[in-house]
């Protein structure tokens, strides 16, 4: 059997490189998917039998990138429990800040604020100009 690309593992968690067109789990009888596979490199691997291996997310078919398992009940609910958090709380309050940057980056805003700040940064904080737009 072939390794699975394990690119972090620890006795909480794995981090595997899924292949595009594999599925992340079972897809019917005879197609290779990324649970079987990997609960069968544990089991060669490990002292376990029939190693506990908790989807927290899932990659479509087509898609190749990284997924992540929980090797035990209580790491697979806290990944899920982080990545609800990340999506709930984290990403929504970002959000707003990065198309506001994005957008006065593009209209050269900062330069022109740098400008008008310079001299004021540089007695107070004794930065140039283009570090007065980061303050603001």
């Amino acid at each position: 059997m072939e390794k699975p690309n394990i690119l972090y593992e620890d006795k909480q968690i794995l981090v595997v490189e899924k292949e595009a067109g594999m599925a992340v789990q079972s897809a019917g009888i005879g197609q290779p998917d990324m649970e079987s596979r990997i609960k069968a490199w544990l089991s060669q691997t490990s002292k376990e039998r029939v190693p506990y291996l908790g989807i927290v997310h899932r990659l479509d078919q087509p898609v190749e990138g990284l997924v992540v398992f929980g090797r035990t009940k209580e790491a697979a609910a806290a990944c899920l429990n982080a990545l609800e958090l990340c999506g709930k709380m984290i990403i929504p309050a970002l959000f707003p800040f990065f198309v506001l940057s994005i957008l006065l980056n593009r209209l050269g805003l900062p330069g022109i604020l740098g400008k008008v700040f310079a001299p004021f940064a540089s007695r107070l904080y004794g930065i140039s100009g283009a570090g007065a737009s980061a303050l603001l």
